[in-house]
């Protein structure tokens, strides 16, 4: 009752102040959209929606674009070396259904599991088409090393798997599986699609990173469609130092998605969506009045003729819980499930969104702001689109975590976050080698930390019967 007593000292302050908390939440209409049928191999899967997770659906198909991976080098500390490979053996075994294929690795055995030493036989790897890594912890230096390395210095896509997650040997298949669709994404392949019903649409997204080290010094990434299905992206980043710099690096991006698009289609888009994300409320209006217009001019300048235009503001941290009632008890709402009444701002035309399922804690919405529209799709549209791009994010299924990821329109938005990651971390280079460095004791102070706790369903639950007390 950790909770309750916190929040028997809340209330007690704002009684103090003469405000007093209602024990109800508030009531709002809600409803869920239809479940996504995905398609591979020319066949419409369904699949466990309330887990969103079809993994094992798709694991006898074959892929939509799947790869053959010839030449590829697996890295690991040699205490790891049975279970490299068994994941290896497991790896090409899975990959057969699917339509791809694993040659034999180069294999690296390592004699410690030093970030240093990862490094230097990753430099044996150079013709290597892809490369695994099998990490004793997750180590946040050695990681950024590695990634950082392979992919500004030598050019080479890799996958990293955390040596506990081999362990639980009943559970390997279902790890190789998801191994090997992101190594089938991160060479080109393409694993499923979902019917997008517009033709001739693009997709645009933008992030930006902010590095903390130096001030006023950001990264921002663009990715957007090549085609039809919204399966196919073109990555950019740029440096900018302020907001008009932003501004242009952002037009320039876009500028460059189109003419790509129009040299792989051999046409113009017909309609421009732009999911834009590290937007506050209070920079709305600027992005309105500069970024919105620099990219309609963008049009202008590049396309015969203007195409259908919506720009959407996507947040993902936000305070917002949506809860429905189990039977007199809050529960999380089901994947797809969409407020857009009461809870949102009569000025706006915004929508929460509910994509992903949670195994623990309270499931996180994704609010979504239209701030400019000529596509003249209505609401239910352009609610149904954001959830379809929900499941193009391929590392949604990918990663071992998959049902408590929170995807947002995926190829849209969570790439070029993690774009941005990665190439706002190049300037840090320096930083990166000495933490290289760093004594073992520090680290484990670090993983140490106490994380505050979620709170969980079970805590709003006491949470509102001690207000009800009250």
């Amino acid at each position: 009752m950790q909770a309750g007593h916190g929040c028997l000292v809340v209330n007690q302050e704002l009684v103090d102040w003469g405000l007093k908390l209602s024990p109800n939440l508030i009531q709002v209409q809600g409803r869920v959209l239809p479940a996504e049928l995905i398609i591979q191999g020319g066949r419409e899967l369904s699949y466990n929606r309330k887990s969103s997770e079809w993994s094992r659906e798709i694991r006898s198909l074959r892929l939509n674009v799947p790869v053959d991976i010839p030449n590829w080098a697996i890295v690991f500390p040699r205490k790891f070396s049975n279970d490299a490979r068994e994941l290896t053996t497991t790896l090409q075994r899975v990959a057969q259904p699917m339509g791809m294929s694993f040659g034999q690795p180069a294999v690296y055995q390592l004699n410690s599991d030093q970030p240093q030493e990862y490094i230097q036989q990753l430099n044996q790897c150079s013709n290597a088409q892809f490369i695994l890594l099998i990490l004793p912890n997750d180590r946040a230096d050695r990681y950024s090393a590695i990634k950082r390395h392979c992919s500004l210095k030598m050019g080479i896509p890799t996958q990293c798997i955390l040596s506990r997650t081999l362990f639980k040997k009943q559970r390997l298949m279902s790890v190789a599986t998801k191994v090997a669709l992101q190594i089938n994404c991160k060479l080109g392949g393409e694993p499923w699609s979902v019917a997008i019903p517009i033709k001739n649409a693009m997709v645009i997204g933008y992030d930006t990173y902010h590095d903390k080290g130096t001030k006023g010094a950001s990264v921002g990434a663009v990715v957007s469609s090549l085609n039809q299905q919204w399966t196919k992206y073109l990555s950019q980043a740029a440096r900018h130092n302020n907001q008009e710099e932003l501004t242009d690096n952002f037009t320039l991006g876009v500028r460059n998605a189109l003419q790509y698009y129009q040299q792989e289609n051999g046409t113009q888009p017909n309609m421009v969506i732009v999911y834009r994300d590290g937007v506050g409320d209070g920079q709305i209006d600027y992005v309105r009045e500069h970024e919105i217009t620099a990219i309609k001019r963008c049009f202008s300048e590049v396309l015969e003729r203007p195409p259908k235009f919506a720009f959407v503001i996507v947040s993902k941290r936000i305070n917002t819980r949506l809860f429905i009632d189990n039977h007199g008890n809050p529960d999380n709402p089901p994947p797809g499930t969409v407020v857009d009444d009461v809870i949102t701002l009569p000025e706006r035309y915004d929508f929460f969104l509910v994509s992903q399922s949670v195994n623990q804690g309270t499931v996180s919405p994704t609010s979504f702001n239209i701030i400019d529209d000529t596509t003249g799709l209505k609401p239910d549209h352009m609610q149904r689109l954001a959830y379809k791009l929900c499941h193009l994010y391929y590392n949604w299924q990918a990663r071992e975590t998959a049902n408590i990821i929170r995807a947002v329109p995926g190829l849209s938005c969570v790439s070029e976050e993690e774009i941005v990651d990665l190439v706002g971390g190049e300037d840090r280079e320096e930083t990166a080698e000495e933490m290289l460095n760093q004594d073992e004791e520090k680290e484990e102070e670090k993983e140490e930390e106490i994380k505050p706790n979620e709170l969980t369903v079970k805590d709003l639950s006491e949470i509102l019967a001690v207000l009800s007390q009250v």
